[in-house]
């Protein structure tokens, strides 16, 4: 069996290589790319016992290659990276340079968004600002309304009062709902103080015995309901009802 023995011409070691079929083989020492045709190449005749040690030496050989082949790859891709870099940065700087109406419209753009989110934020307290002014000026209309209109009652009230007045009527100045369960007799001396002359007391059960005298209900002029403001003449009948 032949195999072949390169000599590196870069570093001079000798390669033990099957270099059949093959242009170029890496030297496993100096990592290289060598030429096969460019190299100087003897010719070795192996004995078949030896096959197991050639075998053994071939395939050194090319992991050995194989080893140096991924280590060039691998430094040329840093290379590439390298080199990639530094165009970015050189592109970027001569376009900085030679273009500075891109810088400047980079920068207008930039600063329009920035004006405009400003702008939206100004709309928005106005907004806000106008809402809350509109809230108050409303709450304060609402107030006024209901203070024009407890005056307006007020000036009711006080010419009707006038005129129940300049007719003889009497204010009686007491609601009917609040007079459940009071002194009949307490009730009636207090009607009869404000100017009433006919008030009466009227029992609904008769009792030889009570031991309350409480009023269950009273009717002015035959009416059960009545309010404070209310004015009756002064001789209208009142009844005033208790057990």
């Amino acid at each position: 069996m032949k195999i072949s023995i390169l000599k590196c011409p870069y570093c001079g070691a000798e390669i033990n290589s099957n270099t059949s079929g093959k242009d170029s083989i890496f030297c496993p020492f100096c990592g290289r790319e060598i030429s096969v045709d460019d190299c100087d190449t003897k010719e070795i005749n192996v004995n078949v016992t030896d096959n197991q040690t050639v075998n053994k030496n071939i395939r050194k050989s090319y992991y050995n290659e194989g080893s140096v082949s991924h280590g060039v790859a691998k430094q040329m891709q840093h290379k590439y990276n390298f080199w990639r870099l530094i165009a970015i940065l050189t592109f970027v700087l001569v376009s900085c340079l030679l273009f500075p109406s891109l810088l400047s419209r980079c920068n207008k753009y930039l600063g329009d968004i920035s004006a405009s989110e400003s702008r939206q934020r100004e709309e928005k307290r106005i907004e806000e600002s106008i809402r809350k002014e509109e809230q108050r000026i409303e709450e304060s209309i609402r107030r006024e309304e209901e203070r024009i209109e407890e005056s307006i009652r007020e000036r009711e009230d006080s010419i009707a009062e006038s005129i129940a007045v300049s007719e003889g009527k009497i204010k009686i100045s007491m609601n009917s709902s609040d007079l459940i369960g009071k002194d009949v007799d307490l009730i009636k001396k207090q009607l009869t103080a404000i100017g009433f002359t006919d008030v009466r007391i009227q029992k609904t059960k008769e009792h030889k015995f009570y031991r309350d005298n409480l009023l269950q209900s009273i009717s002015v002029n035959g009416s059960f309901s009545f309010r404070e403001s209310d004015f009756f003449p002064a001789d209208v009948p009142i009844i005033i009802f208790t057990e």
